[in-house]
């Protein structure tokens, strides 16, 4: 008989495979020398700083050559991130250098073990000085953006993504802000933008990164913002202005906000805003710029006259969108009730992205097959320069029942036919109660009568049944009221699908699986799209392949209604993916 791992074997042997496994997935080791100042007076002092990266590091590392400079350790941080499954080990050496030797000096490069192996860094270029009057920062370095004294510490470089935009073009606009020392309360004062305007609802994303530029380590902020091209012509954007606080040494305990402000503009930036080409633009193009998809879907294909069934419409692309028009024809046959339609836009990574979201409420009036034409939007692309257009496919209506008149119609006749109902009602209600005080006698009421029981007992009958209405009634408005009257729906809607997938019954697995879809992830299941269902589901905690799956048979799906597919398996394929929510989806 084997005898059993004890504990602490166990933990030594999950800790070697996970280190083996951090060893195999770990970076290459590296070593980056940096200093704060790379040109400094005689007699002054700066930090430098040697990064280990991606390796355990044996000994200190040391400095092949320092002459010029008297060097000090000053301290020692390290920190491990995990980046796609690598393991990264930073370690941070910091010293303190004094210069000593007026002139132009080589430091370094620095050497140190990592993981039994020798590395090296690239040497920097010192320059110091014999004058004394640099600034705080030392003297004048290279850096973009920078100038002589002591604002060489930080620099503000503003860009353009196109300089050459066409009329309503967006592009984006970027700002980079680096600091060689620490600042604190930093504000950042917009320019003017010209002809240019700031795209709307689009807050600027910032993003921070460490970087070294000619051997100074540089804290250096991203802002990128999306502007808008409005009219044709030349312009400028002004320069952005940065104002920020640079901590002071306290020269006593009482001195506890000390600090200096400074501020630091970018550079202006010109370009030339083309206009659009009038040879060639369509008659219904609305002023849109980028590239952009047109698609449209409907909660079902078949279903009754007067009964509503939903168009969804999106127009999604690269670009701004300003009060796009999108013309949908319908046959008399067919009314319509429009939404208020939504427009999103965001950006991600350096490109504005928009969607616009329509919804329209069909009601047929006659049975038969309606076909909705195909929807168009035309744009401009900005990188053919072109005019282009959008289309859908059509989209086609199974109508059944019996021809309805116009449900205008039909509501007005309803509250007509309310009123006349009440006025019945309470001609009745007169009527009786002039005939019983008409034939009413001695209807005085004995104590021993029944009657007296009856009207003791009626109010505590009618106070309990009023409690028990307002406590469902709270019950079923409270969270777990909604959660529990979800699950119950969804459970239903599990058994109408099963039964239909086994009868191979298309149309009802679908609309069981809609409802389904709709009880579990709180959205409408009517009209969800292959993209949100992934998304939905995702969010909704369902796994990566059952998320997936779904939008497959959503794509199937349209591929039947909409493009002539045949339905083969389809159904029950939407059976197994019901019984794979079931035990996997929790």
């Amino acid at each position: 008989m084997r005898p059993a791992l004890t504990t602490t074997a166990l933990v030594c042997l999950c800790t070697s495979l996970l280190l083996v496994c951090s060893a195999g997935t770990a970076l290459a080791a590296s070593l980056v020398l940096s200093a704060d100042a790379t040109a400094l007076p005689l007699g002054s002092s700066t930090q430098i700083h040697v990064e280990v990266q991606g390796g355990q590091i044996d000994a200190a590392p040391r400095l092949v050559n320092s002459d010029g400079f008297d060097v000090e350790m000053a301290g020692r941080s390290s920190s491990f991130t995990m980046r796609q499954g690598r393991v990264s080990q930073q370690t941070t050496y910091t010293f303190t250098i004094i210069a000593r030797k007026a002139g132009r000096h080589t430091l370094g490069p620095a050497e140190a073990m990592v993981d039994g192996k020798r590395v090296i860094s690239k040497p920097l270029v010192m320059q110091v000085t014999a004058s004394s009057r640099a600034g705080p920062g030392g003297a004048a370095s290279t850096v973009p953006g920078g100038s002589a004294g002591g604002e060489s510490r930080w620099f503000a470089q503003a860009s353009l993504s196109n300089e050459h935009p066409f009329e309503g073009e967006s592009i984006v606009y970027v700002l980079d802000v680096g600091t060689a020392v620490a600042v604190r309360g930093t504000r950042w004062d917009r320019p003017s933008w010209g002809t240019l305007t700031p795209a709307p609802g689009v807050e600027p994303a910032q993003s921070d990164r460490l970087e070294v530029i000619e051997g100074r380590r540089f804290e250096v902020t991203t802002l990128v913002m999306p502007l808008v091209a409005l009219e044709a012509g030349a312009t400028r954007i002004e320069p952005s202005v940065m104002e920020f606080t640079v901590p002071q040494r306290s020269r006593s305990f009482f001195d506890l906000g000390a600090g200096r402000q400074f501020s630091h503009s970018s550079n202006s930036l010109d370009l030339t805003v083309r206009p659009l080409p009038q040879e060639g633009r369509p008659a219904d193009f609305s002023g849109a710029v980028g590239r952009f998809r047109l698609s449209a879907s409907i909660d079902r294909a078949r279903l009754n006259a007067g009964e509503t069934v939903t168009l969804l419409v999106r127009l999604s692309g690269s670009g701004s969108l300003h009060k796009p028009t999108i013309d949908l024809q319908l046959p008399d046959t067919v009314r319509r009730y429009s939404e208020q339609p939504t427009q999103v836009s965001k950006l991600i990574g350096r490109s504005l992205r928009t969607e616009l979201t329509l919804r329209e409420a069909l009601v047929p009036l006659q049975p038969g097959t309606i076909t909705i034409p195909p929807l168009s939007f035309t744009y401009f692309d900005p990188a053919q320069e072109q005019y282009q257009t959008a289309t859908t496919r059509s989209v086609q209506l199974h109508v059944g029942g019996s021809a309805v008149v116009d449900p205008a119609v039909v509501a007005r006749s309803a509250e007509l036919t309310r009123g006349k109902e009440a006025v019945e009602v309470l001609g009745s209600d007169l009527v009786s109660l002039h005939s019983e005080e008409l034939s009413r006698g001695d209807q005085r009421l004995g104590l021993g009568t029944a009657s007296i029981l009856l009207s003791l007992l009626l109010p505590l009958f009618g106070f309990s049944s009023v409690a028990t209405v307002v406590t469902r009634r709270r019950r079923s408005g409270s969270s777990a009221g909604r959660a529990r009257e979800r699950v119950r729906a969804a459970k239903a809607a599990l058994k109408a699908l099963h039964r239909a997938a086994a009868a191979d019954d298309l149309d009802s697995t679908e609309t069981a699986w809609r409802a389904y879809l709709s009880a579990r992830l709180q959205h409408s299941g009517k009209a969800i799209s292959p993209a949100d269902a992934e998304q939905w589901l995702a969010a909704a905690g369902a796994a990566a392949e059952l998320a997936e799956g779904a939008a497959q048979l959503l794509e199937r799906l349209e591929s039947v209604r909409y493009g002539g597919a045949s339905a083969g398996s389809l159904a029950a394929d939407i059976g197994q993916w019901a019984r794979s929510a079931e035990r996997g989806w929790k």
